[in-house]
């Protein structure tokens, strides 16, 4: 791309947010600078080297938005970004959506909730939580502990009885006058928010208090509720405590990369306890230095996670790292440091963290054996595989599954369900061939592309069945199963089944494909089955109330 000579002298030089624009006036990239001229022109200067020279190809104009300032300009980006999906913009895209827990201190009287939406405002969020269970965990511990509200009701709407909560002792019910003011209310908050903080110590202290005003005032009752709280809450802080290596609270970004292909991982610390890992994975994607990827991906990891920490661990410095702390800073309301360790618990902590991201990136880019699986089979292309199993009990809950591997990873959009309607629920072999029969004939009524190798999980009987089922659809395409245990191939019309190598990588391409088909199918009989075997409570008939 070349640029009008007039263009350069119009953009500004103050902090903002920049578009590159096709011919059409598609969004190709979104970005933010402090001086928007000079990004433009470290652009053309630094293209190939940036990762963008494909992008400078396209682009036939940069359109700008001016903020107030840096942080505004990062808030913007993310707007902009989530609203048009540049296609050179780094996404941070997560396989989870992990939980929060949120005070919503909005409100006359907060209440808290579970959820897993962050959502900008003046409410306070805790979390992510690593499992879902400790989240719903602390939610009932605080609402038993603190008596905040869990509910929707609308408190400008006054009750005259309270909800079963409140006769439970786990709600003060702000929602009938009377039972509770504003003051009252305001400490429960408080305290909670101490505890949800991690800031137990003064927690405690503040518990201690109240439970001697308590017992001086003779509310004994009162008193010995507290002092069940005290009690747990000092347990949990011991626990704690002895598992603390006293590092602190860090998040450690981990990074792999091959070709074009990135994989992140996050590993967050929280008073030296490891809570967790989270995954990110970035196709075909246009940066030149980890660097430079770290540089698109923090903001916008930090935007989607309110909670962060005093220290950042990573692999590289930042371009323009001071302007991304400021920008944290004005998020946490605190200073935050970053490092790139070179030796220590640090340097172990972050070691870990990539060796996360190879392992994750194996999983989801297994690249290995596509060469070796066309030459052992004999096949023009393997590109895109996919792959049939079966799952039932004792013939209920009967689903057959399919997945597709393409281009050198699992691809979700390809992944099919189907629930089987042959005769005999023992039929394996029927299975095969109606879930075979119903892909391939769909498939070409739609104009699919068909796959380059259809895998069976399963022997030579599984491998006949689908090479019938796919004649009756009237395709032909490779065919071949790979059986358990012996991790032998069959092919339709032989009786010798293919024994390859143990280590072979054609072997254990195919095996991860199998594994991957069988832990899909496994996964939708069991939802189906809990489903199916869930007890039903029987309702009580207004005569027995």
């Amino acid at each position: 791309m070349v640029l009008s000579p007039t263009l350069l002298p119009t953009l500004p030089d103050s902090p903002g947010v920049y578009l590159w624009l096709d011919a059409g006036g598609k969004v190709l990239y979104v970005g933010k600078a402090k001086n928007i001229r000079k990004r433009i022109q470290g652009h053309l200067a630094h293209g190939a080297g940036y990762g963008k020279e494909e992008m400078l190809l396209r682009a036939v104009r940069v359109d700008a938005i001016l903020t107030s300032s840096e942080g505004a300009a990062f808030l913007l980006e993310n707007t902009l970004i989530k609203k048009h999906q540049p296609p050179f913009n780094i996404d941070l895209k997560d396989d989870k959506t992990y939980p929060y827990l949120v005070v919503t201190t909005e409100e006359e009287y907060p209440r808290i909730r579970y959820t897993r939406h962050v959502m900008e405002g003046k409410n306070r969020y805790f979390g992510p939580f690593y499992p879902a269970r400790r989240g719903r965990r602390t939610l009932k511990f605080v609402q038993q502990a603190f008596g905040l509200c869990v509910c929707n009701l609308d408190f400008s709407r006054p009750r005259t009885r309270p909800c079963f909560y409140y006769h439970l002792g786990r709600c003060l019910a702000p929602c009938v006058p009377g039972l509770t003011n504003k003051a009252e209310y305001g400490r429960a908050v408080k305290q909670a928010l101490l505890f949800l903080e991690g800031r137990d110590r003064k927690l405690l202290d503040d518990l201690k208090r109240k439970i001697a005003r308590k017992a001086a005032d003779l509310r004994f009752e009162e008193a010995e509720a507290l002092k069940g709280i005290y009690t747990h809450l000092a347990e949990l802080l011991e626990k704690k405590e002895v598992q603390d290596t006293g590092t602190g609270d860090r998040d450690v970004f981990g990074l792999h990369r091959e070709g074009r292909h990135w994989a992140l991982t996050v590993l967050p610390y929280r008073r030296g306890l490891l809570l967790g890992k989270r995954e990110y994975f970035f196709e075909d994607a246009a940066v030149g230095s980890a660097k430079e990827l770290l540089t698109e991906v923090l903001p916008q990891y930090y935007l989607a996670n309110p909670d962060i920490p005093p220290l950042i661990l990573a692999p590289a410095a930042l371009d323009a790292g001071e302007r991304v702390l400021q920008f944290l800073k004005e998020k946490r309301g605190r200073t935050v440091g970053m490092k790139v360790p070179r030796r220590g618990d640090e340097k172990a902590k972050l070691d870990l963290a990539v060796e996360n991201a190879r392992q994750a990136f194996t999983r989801r880019f297994p690249q290995g054996g596509m060469k070796e699986l066309r030459e052992a089979l004999g096949l023009e292309r393997a590109a895109v595989i996919e792959a049939v199993d079966i799952s039932h009990l004792q013939g209920k809950a009967r689903y057959g599954g399919l997945i597709r591997f393409e281009s050198g990873r699992f691809v979700k959009k390809g992944y099919r369900a189907f629930l089987l309607h042959t005769e005999d629920p023992r039929d394996d072999f029927g299975a095969v061939a109606e879930v075979v029969k119903r892909r391939l004939e769909r498939g070409m009524k739609e104009g699919h592309i068909l796959p380059d190798l259809l895998l069976i999980d399963g022997g030579k009987g599984q491998v006949e069945a689908a090479h019938g089922a796919m004649k009756e659809a009237g395709a032909d395409l490779p065919l071949a199963g790979l059986a358990k245990e012996e991790e032998t191939l069959y092919f339709a019309g032989t009786r010798k089944p293919l024994a390859l190598p143990k280590d072979d990588p054609a072997l254990l391409l195919l095996m991860k494909v199998r594994d991957e088909v069988h832990r899909y199918v496994i996964t939708l009989h069991r939802k189906k089955r809990s489903r199916e075997f869930r007890p039903v409570r029987k309702r009580r008939s207004p005569s027995s109330r």
